[in-house]
């Protein structure tokens, strides 16, 4: 059995393009694992939307976090 824990802190940034036809947020991601071993990174997505909803989504996955 395992005991993964995943916990987002709120967004740095979230905005969105002037035709609200594209999304970017970024948060900082914290992750324990079942060991107790802790890792933080800064996580960034990028959503193209149409129609209300999403048409593409890029992920991005930065080690060290972002400075807020």
């Amino acid at each position: 059995m395992t005991d993964n824990r995943i916990a987002s802190e709120p967004y740095l940034e979230l905005f969105a393009s002037a035709d609200g036809g594209k999304t970017c947020s970024i948060a900082t991601v914290t992750a324990t694992d079942s060991r107790g071993l802790t890792t933080r990174a800064s996580l960034a997505v990028i959503c193209l939307w149409r129609g209300g909803q999403i048409q593409q989504q890029r992920e991005f996955i930065c080690g060290e976090p972002f400075l807020s």
